[in-house]
């Protein structure tokens, strides 16, 4: 409908339209431009020539378009020169995995109302202009992927309008102490920056930070030597970090406190080879996110229960972690409610033949027989999901899957939500993946007061229905769940009477206890 309305536009001259989508549009409005009347495209807005590998330059005749608003030459692997613009454009989407661009030329200033500028997976450039400075109105610059950039860009006036600043697993060496001029950047992203052996202590300038990402510091020399961390003649990155510094006088002689990062939210540290997290991490108190997996520390702090507000923390493959200490009350009763579960991402579309229940969509049922809840023969569910990714996507969160079980039976309903996180480090994909999970059963009604919401409704009734619902950030294509019950059970091929089941009530029809219940077959989403 939004296309047609675009068409009538101007039905006859495609040109004079303001988005132009249909191959034959575009070919037909190019090959009348010629070099003594060049196509002014008065109305067009949005170019997007995406995944044009044959496409060697950005065409002259559109380097004049006085309304572009966006452009996009997502994977235009042949592309060698950064497009020239002009006009009012506002969004430049570069994100070009295996591009020849080398440089950002210096006239890319005058591009003053460019907000979101992509050059992720360019994998030859080199050098970004100090000019960059000038493009007051940016705020969103992604370089992750530019394996060939040595050097952050230098940042000589102040950006206050930049939010967002991605430089993972760019070949930077360090960060410009000029970083502090980004006072309105909220999130910084260096994970698997292999290269970076430093971080200017003005980094903790930067008071809008909510989110930082440290993780993969494979080459950063002592990280406590670079951040001043639990150095006694230097105030910690944490307590730089702090809202209000409080630092007992033993240990405060000779510090003198930078200005906090008061707004931190999320602060990733993975496999950054600490030996130990310092107790003035306490002093965090906003903080949500705390990733703190593949580190060598043999404990966690005390002062971590002050952090009132944490609801995710991870130890993931912390080998050397010996010992807990109190946990916030929050992260307690998380705990307690939801029960440690495990997860993998992997990359496919089939869902693995032995589990006995398959749905396409997002949600899927089974029935249960209701003594069979109440004796605990079940221990969890094996789960599930695939994910349909339709383009390059980045997963710049750890990856998370809700989880919602609902039990039905003729008398009532009752949901309880249940959350599976993925924490490994954010991924980069471009095709279809599978999350294969467990969840333990009795993470769905381990308090008293959901027990008893499952006992009311269940009255007289001889089964329940159960009914999972997945959400996640990607659509789910399918879903499959397989019963894991306590004492191992055949259930390929199974019959009711394997699993002592006598008799099935379902919709007001009676399943003889001799019918078998037949496997679901193996099935791949497309």
């Amino acid at each position: 409908m939004g296309r047609e309305i675009v068409r009538r536009e101007s039905p006859k001259k495609p040109g004079n339209r303001s988005r132009l989508w249909k191959r034959e549009d575009v070919m037909h409005t190019l090959k009348n431009s010629t070099d003594s009347k060049p196509l002014k495209f008065p109305s067009l807005e949005v170019v997007n020539l995406a995944g044009c590998k044959r496409l060697v330059d950005f065409p002259s005749s559109l380097q004049h378009l006085n309304s572009l608003r966006y452009l996009s030459l997502h994977g235009c692997s042949n592309v060698t020169k950064f497009p020239l613009t002009s006009g009012n454009i506002e969004d430049l989407d570069l994100d070009l995995c295996g591009t020849a661009i080398q440089e950002v030329p210096l006239s890319i200033q005058s591009l003053t109302k460019l907000i979101e500028l992509d050059l992720s997976y360019c994998t030859r450039l080199k050098h970004i202009p100090i000019g960059i400075c000038k493009l007051k109105s940016l705020r969103i610059l992604r370089l992750h992927g530019c394996s060939e950039l040595e050097a952050s860009p230098e940042i000589l006036e102040t950006m206050e309008f930049l939010e967002i600043l991605e430089l993972s697993g760019a070949a930077i060496k360090e960060l410009p102490p000029s970083i502090e001029h980004l006072n309105g950047l909220q999130s910084l992203w260096l994970f698997g920056c292999e290269n970076l052996k430093m971080i200017p202590s003005s980094i903790c300038n930067l008071t809008s930070l909510e989110s930082l990402n440290l993780c993969n510091f494979s080459k950063l020399d002592k990280l406590s030597n670079n951040l001043g961390l639990w150095e006694s003649t230097k105030p910690s990155l944490i307590t730089r970090l702090e809202k209000r510094s409080r630092l007992d006088s033993s240990e405060s002689k000779g510090l003198t406190i930078l200005p906090p990062l008061c707004s931190l939210t999320r602060l990733y540290l993975n496999n950054c080879n600490l030996m130990e997290i310092p107790e003035d991490i306490g002093c965090l108190s906003s903080l949500v996110w705390l990733i703190l997996g593949r580190n060598k520390f043999e404990s966690l702090p005390k002062s971590i229960k002050h952090l009132s507000k944490l609801e995710h923390l991870s130890v993931r493959e912390c080998n050397m972690l010996r010992s807990w200490t109190e946990l916030p009350v929050a992260l307690k009763r998380d705990l307690k409610n939801h029960q440690l579960n495990s997860a993998f991402f992997l990359s496919g579309i089939e869902i693995p033949e032995w589990f006995t229940y398959q749905s396409p969509g997002s949600s899927i049922n089974i029935p249960v027989l209701w003594q069979s809840l109440i004796n605990r023969k079940y221990k969890g569910f094996a789960i599930c999901v695939v994910f349909g990714i339709e383009e390059y996507r980045d997963c710049h969160d750890y990856l998370s899957v809700t989880v919602h079980c609902h039990f039905e039976t003729c008398n009532d309903f009752v949901s309880f939500p249940s959350c599976i996180y993925f924490d490994e480090d954010p991924v980069f994909i471009n095709s279809d993946h599978i999350l294969l999970g467990c969840c333990s059963f009795s993470q769905f009604y381990s308090s008293s007061q959901n027990l008893e919401k499952l006992l009311a409704i269940a009255g007289d009734s001889g089964y329940v229905d159960i009914s999972f619902e997945f959400q996640a950030e990607f659509p789910v294509k399918c879903c499959a769940v397989y019963p894991i019950y306590t004492e191992p059970i055949k259930m390929i091929g199974a019959t009711i009477k394997d699993i002592g089941e006598t008799s099935i009530r379902r919709s007001g029809r009676s399943v003889d206890n001799e019918e078998e219940v037949e496997p679901h077959p193996k099935r791949i989403c497309t």
